[in-house]
């Protein structure tokens, strides 16, 4: 009886040991395959794809994505404000660089959507005496270099709504410097800010990017709906938003705006230093001090400026204008009410046009300057106005007061709206939506 009793309990103690062991292979498993995960995931997590972009939480993770040129191709999304404080002189590894100290070689090309987040205190300081490699000094910003990884580019680099706060870039004798890229050979900016930034440099410097740099490869470069308030410093080709635009094919600069103040020595502008390309619905506020070729928008344009404006305070030595410097392309229907000082062919609007046998023909149409608050009667070109007539809507005849521009009659200067007269709902387009918007407060306000 005894040995009744004790043999079942034999066999049900097997039973369980064996239970048991599996239980634990099962668990052992497991393990393995978290501890798999945690040391093969990366960043927040994400798989860098369009509809699982790379997820940024913090500022390691962001400093990490310099480590790993595989996944310059990739996309990123931002999913807090981050802090990159953390990183002193040249400790962060910028995304997207030629080539570097650490080996790396390529650029940027895929995608990193700021979601509206902030990035504060991103510093990059080198200066020319500690500087143990010259291409610490080129293309420098949160991102060396933005260029597509592929041919035809179907995929072009795309960076987005971020918000840089506080950043200081000074890298002495550098070329390609901006607070966000440094140098943008294709893709497209759009949303992106930067607030009370300080970027110094030597040439091709901008607040927001350094600026672009045109190849046979370049096409259809883009900076969308941007702005920037900062201190930028520079020798030559020196801007708010970019020191040099120079996209080659069909590329503009679109309802951009910068409240900075730049110094240059060359080819100075508010916005843009120098730009071979399309400047549209864009202004410029401030201060831009120069030598040579200085703007309040552009200190040298071989593209077209139109509809845009300057009230920064501009001076220059020579060729120094209200909104552009030197002029070898089109200004329409654009102004300028700053002060302007100079020495030698400056003028209120324009201080010199120029025209070469291999550009097309200058133009200058339905463009004004304030001749009162500019302190200067003369320009290259355009019309001279008093304050008064810079505040009356009869004196712009041809402008598009429509869409484009609105003014308060006798009290501002032109403004640029920012949607189109009657499209309430802010989409871009005036259509059935708004009319069901505009009746619902209406509604609204006479049903209480």
């Amino acid at each position: 009886m005894g040995l009744f009793q004790v043999t079942p309990w034999c066999i049900r103690f097997k039973c369980d040991r064996g239970i048991n062991t599996v239980n634990r292979l099962i668990l052992v498993l497991l393990t393995l395959s978290l501890l798999s995960c945690v040391a093969y995931g990366k960043y927040g997590g994400g798989s860098g794809t369009l509809g699982d972009p790379y997820l940024i939480y913090t500022a390691e993770q962001m400093n990490t994505i310099g480590l790993n040129p595989d996944d310059w191709n990739a996309r990123f999304a931002l999913m807090a404000n981050i802090d990159l404080g953390v990183y002193t002189g040249d400790q962060f590894n910028i995304i997207g660089r030629w080539t570097n100290t650490k080996g790396f070689t390529g650029s940027f090309g895929g995608s990193f959507d700021g979601r509206g987040h902030a990035i504060r205190n991103f510093t990059y300081c080198v200066s020319d005496g500690n500087s143990l490699d010259p291409l610490h000094m080129d293309s420098v910003g949160i991102f060396g270099c933005i260029y597509s990884h592929s041919w035809p580019p179907f995929d072009e680099p795309v960076i987005k709504d971020i918000v840089l706060i506080d950043p200081n870039v000074d890298v002495g004798s550098g070329h390609y410097v901006g607070a966000l890229v440094g140098r943008m050979i294709s893709g497209t900016i759009s949303r992106c800010s930067v607030q009370n930034g300080s970027v110094s440099g030597n040439t091709n410097v901008g607040g927001l990017i350094g600026g672009t740099y045109c190849t046979s490869l370049s096409s259809g470069l883009k900076l969308l709906d941007c702005s920037v308030s900062c201190r930028v410093t520079g020798m030559k080709h020196v801007g708010g938003i970019a020191g040099v635009y120079d996209g080659c094919f069909d590329s503009v600069i679109f309802k951009c705006s910068s409240m900075s103040e730049v110094f240059g020595e060359t080819i100075a502008g508010g916005l843009v230093g120098f730009c071979r390309d399309t400047i549209d619905s864009c202004f410029a506020s401030g201060k831009v001090i120069g030598h040579s070729e200085t703007g309040g928008l552009v200190g040298n344009i071989h593209g077209i400026v139109r509809n845009s404006y300057s009230i920064a305070l501009v001076s220059g030595i020579t060729y120094v204008g209200g909104l552009v410097g030197v002029n070898h392309g089109t200004v329409d229907h654009c102004y300028s009410s700053g002060l302007v000082t100079g020495t030698e062919n400056v003028g209120g609007l324009i201080g010199s046009l120029v025209e070469e046998s291999f550009y097309p023909a200058v133009v200058v149409s339905e463009s004004f300057w304030d001749i009162e608050t500019s302190g200067q009667t003369d320009s290259a070109s355009g019309t001279g106005k008093t304050t008064l007539q810079m505040r009356q809507r009869s004196t712009y005849g041809g402008w598009d007061f429509a869409d484009t521009w609105d003014i308060a009659e006798d009290q501002t200067y032109p403004f640029l709206r920012r949607c189109a007269a009657g499209d309430i709902n802010g989409d871009g387009t005036v259509n059935f939506l708004d009319f069901v918007l505009m009746a619902f407060h209406w509604l609204e306000n006479n049903n209480p």
